[in-house]
């Protein structure tokens, strides 16, 4: 675990009111558009080479003035910060904020052209060491700053936040058209707030708000990177919330797995926008300044992109960060060794045995007025569980032709007070007749790392459509409405079951019985299979593979066996599970990896 300590924290908050030199101006883009742009330098004394420099790009909407204090705070550290509002915005900004021109895409041929002349404009400024400039956006400035990596723009660094451009699948998954994405930029449209080219304001946006799902799909595939993500040449720092409900978790995985450079992710608890808490905020940029430390001062003794701790993230229960020690962190693409299934029963429960009792619960949804709602809530857990994944199975009908399923998982604790985890959505279209009996439908919620403390309880709660007023009680990523009103009725039964599944996160909980030459340890894990191998660093194990495939697969399901051979030399030590994949069954063991004294 590390924590942004309390000397950090208050060092930060200092340093963000050191005094700075801004500048504004303009700069006339090869199109003949003017950009508003603001230029801070630190007050501490010049490098022979110039200082190394931070272009910093706002959020959808915003202007130059958004990064001004993060800016100050870079400049207490010797860096230049360079922001600029992107074409088309800045409206009802501070005077001489806005920028002219029409904004026709985050990532569009013209916005990164844009950023190209700014930096090229930078690089003639003798105060810049024009071979250490990086990059950072959020949201929009996040996808921007993904582009300019994407397309090779001459930036060092890159510091992507709350942002990854898969925009398919985070705009249109599931049957679902993404109402937040939907609503932002009608609100943008109908309060004048960002000049709007053709493409947005007379092709997509139409198609998002008439429901045209293939359509829809269709343009943002086109405009979708994350094919191209394999070309980015410089490090990447991708920093994200896990129930974001622009930008799915599951998305910024997929996307973070595809960069091939040195690269770190840190996810923390919350929906789009920063850290909802000044002590991991003060954390996230204590992080990112070390980022820059590494790579824009070339400090090779900063330890930030060890390869150990590529994955951080932020544990709400306790406060702390988990690191995870593992340098391919794929959980988009895992299909774990263990899952806990939790089923619905008819007395509104959550329990991990199969029911016995058929269940129907229906829910009524009201197109734009009412959104009903079942719950279900497991018993309390009997010692702390840390999941890193969840999805749904759920069997369904429904009086409505086009229809939905949200639903939601909470933590409660013993008082009755619930915590949001993570959430999903389905929408299931018309493609031909309707079958008479339930729809089986198994889908992926939004990937989140969390712990279940001892006594707490995991709620389910399901809805069967979005209101146009997002309700109270909803978080995370939800789906634009749907066209008709109905009743969605959930079954539960031997036929048909529904539940919710959980993938454990394997924490060992060690105990010395033996210290002679070698420690040997004893795995007391909940729901976990017992050990019945243990081996030592140091060897090379053969294993015959004679009835079935064998898969060596660490605690995050992943197959780490290299040609049947298990290299303890090559293996941190933990636990993995010995998979023999026959033609009718799998067999499972564990075994435990330990170092030798």
């Amino acid at each position: 675990m590390i924590r942004c300590s309390t000397a950090v924290c208050v060092l930060l908050l200092f340093f963000t009111n050191v005094f700075a030199s801004r500048k504004d101006s303009t700069i006339t883009t090869s199109d003949g558009v003017s950009l508003a742009i603001s230029y801070f330098t630190p007050s501490t004394p010049m490098p022979a080479k110039g200082y190394p420099t931070i272009l910093c790009v706002h959020g959808f909407g915003g202007s130059r003035d958004d990064y001004a204090s993060i800016a100050t705070l870079y400049n207490s550290f010797g860096y230049v910060v360079v922001t600029y509002t992107v074409r088309g915005q800045g409206i009802g900004a501070a005077s001489g904020s806005q920028s002219g021109g029409l904004f026709n895409w985050f990532t569009g041929d013209r916005e990164l052209k844009d950023v190209a002349e700014i930096l090229g404009w930078m690089r003639t400024r003798k105060e810049i060491d024009s071979a250490h400039i990086g990059m950072e956006g959020i949201s929009q400035g996040g996808l921007t700053t993904w582009g300019a990596a994407i397309n090779r723009l001459p930036i060092k660094c890159a510091v992507p936040i709350i942002a990854n451009p898969n925009y398919a699948d985070n705009f249109i998954s599931n049957g679902c058209i993404n109402y937040n994405f939907t609503a932002i930029l009608n609100y943008t449209k109908s309060f004048s707030k960002v000049n709007l080219g053709p493409y947005i304001k007379d092709t997509l946006l139409p198609a998002l708000s008439a429901d045209n799902y293939n359509y829809s799909r269709s343009l943002l595939l086109a405009r979708d990177l994350k094919n191209l993500i394999p070309s980015i040449n410089v490090p990447l720092f991708l920093q994200c919330a896990w129930y974001d409900q622009l930008f799915g978790s599951s998305y910024d995985f997929a996307c973070f797995n595809n960069v091939k450079t040195p690269k770190k992710i840190l996810m923390w608890s919350g929906n789009h926008g920063l850290p909802p808490t000044a002590e991991i905020e003060n954390m996230r940029r204590t992080l990112t300044l070390r980022f820059y430390q590494r790579w824009l001062k070339e400090d090779t003794s900063e330890t930030i992109m060890s390869k150990d701790w590529e994955a951080l993230f932020f544990d709400p229960t306790n406060s702390s960060t988990l690191v995870l020690n593992d340098t391919s962190f794929k959980v988009n693409q895992l299909k774990p060794v263990i899952v806990s299934r939790f089923y619905l029963y008819p007395s509104a429960q959550l329990s991990e045995s199969f029911p016995k009792d058929s269940m129907v619960r229906s829910i009524n949804y009201i197109q734009n007025i009412g959104n009903e709602s079942v719950s279900f809530d497991s018993d309390p857990f009997d010692s702390n569980f840390t999941m890193y994944r969840a999805g749904v199975h759920l069997s369904l009908t429904s009086t409505a032709t086009l229809f939905q399923a949200n639903p939601m998982l909470y933590d409660v604790d013993d008082t009755g007070k619930t915590v949001n985890i993570t959430r999903g959505f389905f929408e299931e279209r018309p493609n031909g007749p309707r079958p008479p009996t339930p729809l089986p439908r198994e889908f992926e919620l939004n990937p989140q790392y969390h712990t279940f403390k001892k006594g707490h309880r995991l709620r389910l709660v399901i809805k069967a459509g979005m209101p146009v007023s997002i309700p109270a009680d909803e978080f995370g990523q939800s789906p634009y409405p749907p066209q008709e009103s109905g009743t969605t009725s959930i079954y539960s039964t031997k036929s048909y079951p529904s539940y919710v599944i959980l993938s454990p996160v394997i924490v060992l909980q060690p105990k010395i019985i033996d210290t002679n030459n070698a420690v040997k340890v004893v795995a007391d894990q909940q729901r976990a299979i017992k050990p019945s191998i243990v081996v030592f660093q140091g060897e090379e194990i053969p294993v015959e593979n004679t009835t079935g495939e064998i898969q060596l697969c660490n605690a995050l399901g992943q197959n780490v066996m290299y040609q049947n051979v298990i290299d303890t030399r090559t293996l941190a030590p933990g636990v993995y599970f010995l998979r023999e994949i026959m033609q009718k069954s799998v067999m499972i063991r564990k075994i435990l990896l330990l170092p030798t004294r």
